[in-house]
């Protein structure tokens, strides 16, 4: 997860300077990602990035809306901390369901 946080200044570099080039407006999937982006924000991604689009990506659409390195890091590493109690819960529970 650090490095697509911490890499991810060179990639906005490389892919701004592509999009000079390029005169297109924005697309629908842009404009969908921000109107989530301004209702749920940092917190509400982070926590349902894991289940709805993997945390990588999380972490990437993040950054390219504009969230700093610091809170992405740290929500990032919550989220991954509360699924990670929140399965492994689940599985010991789940599992005492079928031994008994």
């Amino acid at each position: 997860m650090l490095p697509i946080i911490f890499g991810f200044e060179r990639a906005k570099i490389w892919y701004q300077k592509r999009q000079e080039k390029k005169e297109k407006p924005p697309s629908k999937r842009n404009e969908r990602g921000k109107q989530i982006w301004n209702k749920y924000g940092l917190p509400g991604l982070a926590l349902l990035g894991p289940i709805l689009t993997g945390i990588h990506i999380a972490a990437f659409l993040a950054m390219t809306l504009g969230a700093r390195k610091i809170n992405t890091t740290v929500w990032i590493t919550v989220s991954l901390g509360v699924w990670t109690l929140v399965f492994g819960l689940a599985t010991v529970f789940g599992l005492d369901i079928f031994i008994q």
